[in-house]
């Protein structure tokens, strides 16, 4: 990712490439009619990840958007962890 292309508001650009270089993250997004979440999904230690949903906003978090997170979880991913704007 370049630079430029900056879409993670909590962490430096040059830290994002480090840890997208090294495949110690990946980020996609998560799109259901009237949002966008980005989500990354990190390395935390070995073989075991987290995901973070970055920049929501708090009045789209719903009980039924958690549980559609949680069926995009994958079985390393330890953790959901929402970073409101």
């Amino acid at each position: 990712m370049s630079r430029n292309n900056f879409t993670s508001f909590w962490q430096s650009p040059l830290w994002e490439e480090i840890l997208s270089e090294t495949h110690q993250a990946e980020t996609f997004w998560y799109t259901e009619n009237d949002i966008s979440w980005l989500i990354e999904r990190r390395t935390i230690i070995g073989p075991l990840t987290g995901l973070y949903v970055l920049g929501i906003e708090e009045n789209t978090i719903t009980p039924e958007r958690v549980s559609r997170l949680r069926n995009i979880a994958q079985k390393n991913d330890i953790f959901i962890q929402l970073e409101p704007i």
